[in-house]
C-alpha cells in the first residue's frame, strides 16, 4: 500500500468497440467508475477478477480476467445493466451508472448502481441487484436503496456479515424538521449529512428496501475545488483502507503556476486507514 506499479491501461474502446449500438443505450459509449472484485473459482481452480464501469448514464458493462492486471475481455456483447434491466431506473429519468459489486459470504455476487435523482431527502435512485454465478449476468430485479439525500458514488462491502453501501450525498435543501422526521419513521439517530459527504448504510437482507438501515458519514467532502465525491472501502492483509480522490494535488499546481488558474478540475487517488 505504499510502493506501486503501474501497469498500463485497461482499453475498453477496444474491448467493447463491438458491442451492438442497436438501440443504443446497450452499446458501449465510454467507461467511468470502476469496481472490481475476485474469487477463487474451485470447480476451475483459477482466480477470476471482475470489473463493472459504467456508460456514461446509461448503464453498466463488465470485464474478466484472470489476473488483476489482465489481459481483460469483455464476455458479453452489450452492457449488463440497461435501462431494460427489471427495476432500473428508467430512460429520462435517473441514472444507470456508478456500480459498486461485491461477493458475500455465501458466494452470491451482488451490485448497486444508480443516480442522479431529483434534489430531495429521498431520490429513490439507488438500486441493487444480483448477479448470476458467471457474475457477468443479473439475476431478477433491481429493488430501490432507500438512501437518503442520495447522489451518486455506488459502492458495496460485506463486513461482519453485514451489507454495507455507501455513496455520496447530494446538494439538496437540509431541512431539520425533514430529517428529524426522516429519525424518527426510521428509528435512528444519526445526524443530517451535509452536501457531498460519503454516507452508509447497512443491512441483513439486501433485497428488501426497508432492511437497509442509515448509519452515518464515514468520509468528509473532499474539498480543494471538487465538486463530488467518490470512495471505496478495501480490506488488505486483514485491515481497511478508506480509498478516495480530492483536488489537493491540482490546487497545489495551481498555486504553484505549474498549470493555469483556469485548469479544468481534476481529481487525484488518496488511501488513508480505515
Amino acid at each position: 500500500m505504499v510502493n506501486w506499479t503501474f501497469h498500463g491501461t485497461i482499453d475498453t474502446k477496444k474491448l467493447c468497440g463491438g458491442w451492438t449500438s442497436n438501440p443504443w443505450y446497450v452499446g458501449y459509449g465510454v467507461s467511468w467508475a470502476p469496481s472490481v472484485t475476485w474469487r477463487h473459482n474451485e470447480t476451475t481452480g483459477n482466480d477470476e477478477f471482475f470489473l463493472y464501469f459504467c456508460n456514461s448514464s446509461h448503464g453498466v458493462g463488465v470485464l474478466t480476467a484472470d489476473s488483476p492486471i489482465g489481459p481483460w475481455k469483455s464476455p458479453n456483447k452489450k452492457l449488463m445493466i440497461t435501462y431494460d434491466t427489471p427495476g432500473a431506473n428508467k430512460q429520462g429519468t435517473n441514472a444507470n451508472f456508478d456500480p459498486g459489486v461485491v461477493i458475500d459470504d455465501n458466494g452470491v455476487g451482488w451490485i448497486t448502481f444508480g443516480g442522479l435523482g431529483p434534489s430531495t431527502i429521498m431520490p429513490n435512485a439507488a438500486r441493487i441487484i444480483k448477479l448470476k454465478p458467471s457474475m457477468t449476468e443479473v439475476d431478477g430485479t433491481a429493488p430501490i436503496i432507500p438512501a437518503p439525500y442520495h447522489f451518486e458514488a455506488n459502492e458495496l462491502n460485506v463486513i461482519g456479515g453485514k451489507y454495507v453501501y455507501t455513496y455520496c450525498s447530494n446538494w439538496a435543501s437540509r431541512n431539520d424538521d425533514e430529517w428529524n422526521a426522516y429519525k424518527a419513521e426510521h428509528g435512528i439517530n444519526a445526524p443530517m449529512p451535509n452536501t457531498c459527504t460519503m454516507c452508509y448504510m447497512v443491512s441483513d437482507n439486501p433485497m428488501y428496501p426497508n432492511s437497509w438501515v442509515y448509519k452515518g458519514v464515514y468520509g468528509p467532502h473532499p474539498g480543494h475545488g471538487t465538486n463530488n465525491n467518490h470512495s471505496h472501502l478495501q480490506k488488505f492483509q486483514g485491515k481497511y483502507y478508506h480509498l478516495y480522490h480530492n483536488g489537493a494535488l491540482m490546487e497545489s499546481w495551481k498555486n504553484d503556476n505549474v498549470i493555469g488558474s483556469d485548469c479544468g478540475i481534476f481529481r487525484s487517488l488518496c488511501v488513508n486507514r480505515a
